[in-house]
This record gives C-alpha cells, structure tokens and sequence, in this order.
C-alpha cells in the first residue's frame, strides 16, 4: 500500500535559495559554465545534499554526479531521476537545478520513509547540459553511451580549453570518475522535473504538465570564409566579406525554418566576426544554427535546407562555406506507463494536468535511449526562462516535488 508522503517544503526552498547563491551575477542572473569555479563550488555543495540524503556518490568520466542508496547491491534495479546545474551566462535560478534539488529531497523522504520498495533510488546530475561552454547534453550523452569519452574530451571551450583538461583541473571534488556503464546498468525508469520555460500551463491554469514528447535539436556550426581587407581602400566590387555571406545565412534560416511548417524553429543566437575590428573587412565568421523539430524527418528536412542554402550563398559571394555538426539529439517519446503514473500522482493530490511537448531540450531524451523515461513540469510565469526573471510560484515547486515523489515511489514499488 501505498503512503501519501510530503516532501519538506522548508528543506526544497532553503537548498533552491543556497545554490542560487553559487554564480550570481551583479545583473541578478546566475552563471555556473561547466567546470568553473562556480560550478565547482556548486557541486561540492549538492553532493553534501546527496550525502545527507543516505546515498552514495560517484563522478563517471563525464563528469556526471550520481548519488545512490546506501547498502544496495549493483545488481538491484534503479529508479532514477536528476537533471542538470549548469547554467547559460546570467541564466536562472530554477532551470535545471530545481530538478536536481527537488529529485534529492524526494529521495530523501523516500529514504526516511523506508519507502523504496526494496529497489535503489538514483540521482544523476548531468554535466553540460545547457552547452554554454563544451556543447550541449555532454554528460547524458555520455552517460547513455552515445558520445564517447575520446570524443567529449577534445572538445575544447572558445579559450581553446579542452573538456578533458577543465574536468581534471576540477578534481578538487575527491572523487575517483567510476564507469559510466555500471551506474547505468539495472535501470528501471527515469523522471525529471523542470519548469516549463514556457507559457501554456500558465496560461491554462494547469499545475502539472505531463511531457509526452520532447523536440529534437541540433546545434549546426556554419564557418564563412571571405577575404580580409582594409575597410577604406577595398572596392565593394571586389570584396569577399564574410559577415555579408552570414547576414543573408541568418535571414534565410529563420525563412527555411518558416517554410518547414509544423513546429520547426531555427535560431542563430552567436556570430563570431574574424578579425572583429570596424575598420577591416571580416574574412571569417562562425554562426552557429540552433534548429529542432519534433520528428527526425523534420531535423533532416531542416538540416539540408540549411546546408544548402549556406552553400549557396557562399557561391554568390564568392564565399568558401564549410560546415559540421556540433550536437544532435534525437526527437523521443516518453514512456506511456510513466506518464500514466505521473498522471496518477497528480490526481491523488488533486492537482490539474495536461498533456503537453516539450519545445525545449532536456537531458531526459537521451535517457530515454537506455530505459523508459517521463517527464514532469511546473508553470513558468510569463513562460520566461534563461534569464534573472525565470519564476515559479514557490507553491508550485512545492506540488512539483511531490509529484515526482509519488511518482518515485508508484516506479519503486512496481
């Protein structure tokens, strides 16, 4: 049978106030990149929660935290649930990290209820999820073993640091990276909980959204090769101005992406302008294509269309165009039986929930290429998210966590 537990809802917003002390900005905003001082300081910190939470702790060779039950085997079957506490530069506090803290304090009341049904209980926090710094979903890629450790470790950040040397230089943590494959064996099931970062449950006055599937989304690095030249004595005729070929890449994206129908999206948020002075004509710009869809069909549709339309502007301005993909992450489908039992939850709170896609990434589709996966949300309010004003009703965090612990708790007892 079944308990009607209650997470510590002083415990969730003291431990959500405390980690968004770690990389606040004097904008108010929170930056914690991967492997930085901040970051570092904000693991340390969360793997004390795990710690007082009656798990273990490991790190795998991607940098990953996981924090399991004590005194269960290797061999028993794992519920798990985790997300990320990277953040973008001058990012909020809630994306992300709420998953994590809220996935602690619903182990923990798991583990003081006695209440696991004989099955471990799992966090994970994934490294680099957001991509601010190596490329995005570094550590779930990892971990479900679709990026290899050779791979992920000559990935360098703009200062030309590579992911294997910021991991090394963050040993301070004292703890030994274990095998990726032996902390994702046995697993059962896994949930995340995160804001929104949108408006619809908002708008609908719904307090829980059940994911039912999430976009794919790729990061495209397009690299226009011009010619340098002095600003004043260059002929406009004779110019070979790279920044010229990414201005109409930009446009063109954003009408290809328009063109595709459906959900398709496209955004070219970085531009990097070589030699970067105003008085010289650019011979080099990188702008890199975030684009997603919610079918691999339509990721490959995106894909190519972009591609040859930045080909092409390349030979009407007389531009050398390469390109490779930094990222993809496939469109998934989360699991209907998790959905049902977060469903389920929600109901035995009497809490309102709907149905919805996630428009945003999230380190719970590449999990859902090792095991079933669900997903749950909260409202964001105004549906911003990725800056200082990212908000969620305290309440709402509060109803959030018990959902997942319910829904921890139905998973662990199946």
């Amino acid at each position: 049978m079944l308990i009607l537990m209650r997470i510590s809802a002083t415990r969730l917003h003291r431990t959500i106030s405390e980690l968004s002390k770690i990389g606040r900005q004097p904008e108010g905003g929170l930056t914690r990149l991967t492997f930085s001082k901040n970051d570092i300081e904000a693991r340390r910190y969360v793997i004390s929660l795990i710690r007082s939470a009656g798990m273990n702790v490991f790190v795998d060779a991607f940098g990953n935290i996981i924090g399991r039950s004590r005194g269960v085997k290797d061999g028993v079957r794992t519920v798990a649930c985790g997300s990320h506490i990277d953040t973008v530069p001058n990012g909020g506090r809630l994306d992300g990290a709420y998953g994590v803290l809220a996935g602690i304090e619903a182990i923990r009341t798991l583990h003081e209820h006695n209440a696991n049904g004989g099955k471990a209980l799992q966090i994970i926090l994934f490294t680099e999820e957001e991509g601010a710094r190596f490329g995005s979903f570094i550590g779930s890629r990892g971990f479900t073993r679709q990026l290899t450790q050779k791979a992920a470790y000559s990935l360098k950040d703009k200062d030309g640091i590579s992911f294997r040397d910021a991991f090394k230089a963050s040993s301070s943590l004292h703890l030994a990276p274990d095998a990726p494959s032996r902390l994702s064996r046995n697993m059962d099931s896994y949930v995340e909980l995160h804001i929104e970062q949108g408006p619809i449950l908002e708008h609908e006055h719904k307090s829980i959204g059940v994911v039912d599937s999430i976009v794919g989304l790729a990061d495209l690095v397009i690299e226009i090769h011009g010619k340098a030249g002095h600003a004043g004595t260059t002929p406009l005729r004779l110019r070979q101005d790279a920044l010229v070929g990414a201005a109409k890449i930009v446009t063109g994206v954003r009408i290809i992406a328009k063109a595709t129908g459906g959900n398709a999206v496209a955004t070219i948020g970085t531009l990097t302008v070589e030699p970067g002075a105003s008085n010289v004509i650019p011979g080099k710009v990188t702008v890199e294509v975030d684009y997603r869809n919610s079918s691999a069909g339509g990721m490959k549709i995106l894909n190519e269309k972009i591609i040859l339309y930045a080909k092409r502007v390349g030979r009407e301005e007389n531009l050398q165009i390469t390109h490779h993909l930094k990222s993809y992450t496939k469109p998934v489908r989360m699991s209907p039986r998790i959905m049902k039992i977060i469903e389920a939850s929600a109901d035995s709170l009497k809490l309102p929930s709907k149905r919805m896609q996630s428009g945003a990434g999230h380190d719970c589709q590449n999990m859902a290429q090792l095991t079933e996966t669900g997903m749950i949300f909260v409202p964001s309010r105004d549906g911003i998210s990725h800056t200082r004003k990212e908000f969620t009703e305290p309440k709402q965090l509060e109803t959030g966590a018990n959902v997942l612990l319910l829904t921890l708790q139905r998973l662990s007892n199946n």
